[in-house]
């Protein structure tokens, strides 16, 4: 986490809030939230019973809720900070590793991601870093997810920690003031 910039402690609950906020948008088991310990992605092991995706889909989900904590920061430091989250970094990496270990290097899905990375020269891992940086962006600027972030960020701040279930409801309660049909689908 970047330090000096805002409060430490407020950025650490903005941090924590961006992995648990997209953890639940992306649909994987949502862990309870705390100032104190640190986010741990759901383990692979969890994510087996994840119904209709593959091992490929799981990672990425994985490596996304990774890369949230510091888009979420970056609300507030308007800089996204690699070298201030090294654990989230090197887990990153070590993901981006395994999948084309598997084969299945990240490749761009549509014509976006395509011209994204077509002006530049890349070998697979710094590609697959650029792509989920930008999938991540993409799923952090979504409204409700920033609302939801901001929501728990505040009751982190309040409370220092939260069970998965009040997790979930803080969620809801911050996706609804944004956009009450997300919560729909």
């Amino acid at each position: 986490m970047r330090r000096g910039t805002g409060s430490d402690r407020q950025l650490r609950a903005f941090h924590e809030a961006g992995h648990v906020v997209a953890t639940w948008r992306l649909k994987l088991p949502v862990p309870g939230a705390s100032l104190t310990r640190q986010f741990c992605a759901p383990s692979l092991d969890m994510l087996t019973t994840v119904e209709g995706d593959t091992r490929v889909g799981l990672l990425e989900r994985r490596a996304l809720a990774l890369m949230a904590g510091v888009a979420a920061e970056s609300y507030l430091t308007q800089d996204e900070d690699w070298w201030g989250a090294p654990e989230d970094r090197q887990a990153v990496e070590r993901l981006i590793a395994e999948l084309i270990e598997l084969g299945q290097p990240p490749s761009p899905r549509d014509e976006v991601e395509a011209n994204l990375v077509a002006a530049h020269e890349h070998d697979a891992h710094s590609l697959g870093w650029r792509l989920f940086t930008w999938r991540t962006d993409q799923l952090m600027a979504l409204l409700p997810i920033r609302s939801a972030v901001a929501t728990l960020a505040t009751e982190l701040l309040s409370r220092g920690s939260l069970s998965a279930a009040e997790v979930a409801k803080v969620i809801r309660q911050g996706v609804a003031g944004a956009d009450p049909d997300l919560l729909m689908g």
